[in-house]
């Protein structure tokens, strides 16, 4: 059994953080471990453990005072690995499963996923008083569309995951992540993410719950946001397709408390799209942004930063398009926090360079 305490290493109060680090600091605490919030990788002591959270796939070196360090999140799913002057431990996979034993761990862990237990962030005070923007927490892994080309999920794996059947009734379903392809792999119950969302409102007030969701189906989203509903529609927001945003499901998402909805519209060029691979038009974004609006949810677009691999007319239409927000009604304009999506775990800019030059899994 490990011992000593555990310290958990928390980013500063900002508008939008990981809830990463507070979910391992929730399971420390449903485990019985001795755990602590520091802000700085050399306040924990020579007793402690460290518990980092990583946010990007990229290799980082630590110096500490620790005895060790566990190193997870996102970025240690996506392969990034840390270096420290200690042993230092990679766990992947879902922190509800995370034991004592794989404390103990001398090796990189592989929790595993599949996890269905509405485990609730632990938040420190100035966190609970200080946010006005969003909690960011891992409410699925995959997208049911996965079929864009500069995907990193679709470039990692093979087409012969066994079929899946989701919400919205589609018979096959790509989503999956490349850390456990084998795993058929898709959105929690919507059951599960309403008390993680319910849970987050109480805790901070003037905040909401982000669901860091990549793509999900339409008729799983509208079945949270029914349950929200009941239950007194607290303040959430979500990643959607561009193609999904029917009037109708608009409405739907704002009856359920849904105050945000973030959209990869990429690049406003219907040629560049295409050879993305994304499913999906200029028009259908604008339509999107457009019906998000109505309903009284706020549209956060993402793109990314194209104009260096495409062609002139490509770069005049897309800063073309990007003028229409503004004229679309008196109401609808351009988020105030434009989303200029230039790198993530997903893609990045030389990645994006090599699918439009004629690469791309296909």
């Amino acid at each position: 059994m490990p011992s000593g305490s555990y310290a958990v290493l928390i980013p500063p109060p900002a508008a939008d953080f990981s809830g990463a680090a507070f979910l391992v600091a929730a399971q420390l605490e449903r485990l019985g471990v001795r755990w602590r919030f520091v802000s700085h990788p050399l306040a924990a002591d020579p007793d402690e453990g460290l518990c980092v959270s990583l946010s990007y796939p990229r290799d980082m070196s630590m110096v500490v005072r620790a005895r060790r360090v566990l190193a997870g999140g996102v970025g240690v799913a996506w392969g990034g690995r840390m270096t420290a002057n200690v042993p230092v431990v990679h766990v992947s996979g879902h922190v509800e499963n995370l034991t004592r034993e794989h404390l103990a761990a001398h090796e990189d862990v592989d929790l595993g996923w599949n996890a269905d237990t509405p485990l609730a962030p632990i938040l420190p005070e100035c966190y609970r008083t200080g946010v006005t923007g969003a909690l960011v927490i891992n409410a699925g892994h995959g997208c049911y569309y996965g079929r864009c080309r500069y995907c990193a999920t679709a470039q990692s794996q093979s087409r012969t995951c066994p079929p899946l059947e989701p919400r919205c009734g589609s018979t096959t379903c790509y989503g999956c992540y490349a850390v456990n392809p084998w795993r058929e792999l898709f959105q929690r119950d919507p059951e599960v993410v309403a008390e993680v969302v319910l849970r987050t409102a109480e805790m901070i007030p003037r905040g909401a719950c982000r669901l860091s969701i990549d793509g999900p189906t339409t008729g799983w989203l509208l079945e949270l946001s029914e349950i929200l509903a009941r239950r007194g529609r607290p303040p959430w927001t979500t990643f959607i397709r561009a193609d999904q945003v029917a009037p109708e499901v608009a409405w739907g998402l704002a009856a359920g408390g849904c105050c945000i909805a973030a959209i990869g519209a990429e690049y406003l060029s219907d040629s560049v799209l295409e050879r993305l691979g994304k499913g999906f038009k200029v028009a259908d974004v604008l339509a999107a942004h457009s019906h998000l609006v109505d309903a009284g949810i706020e549209p956060f677009l993402c793109f990314m930063d194209l104009d260096e691999f495409v062609s002139p007319e490509e770069v005049a239409e897309h800063h073309q398009a990007l003028q229409a927000f503004g004229a679309l009604d008196d109401h609808a304009t351009l988020p105030r926090r434009p989303g200029w999506q230039v790198r993530t775990a997903t893609c990045c800019p030389t990645q994006v360079g090599w699918v439009l030059s004629g690469g791309g899994n296909r």
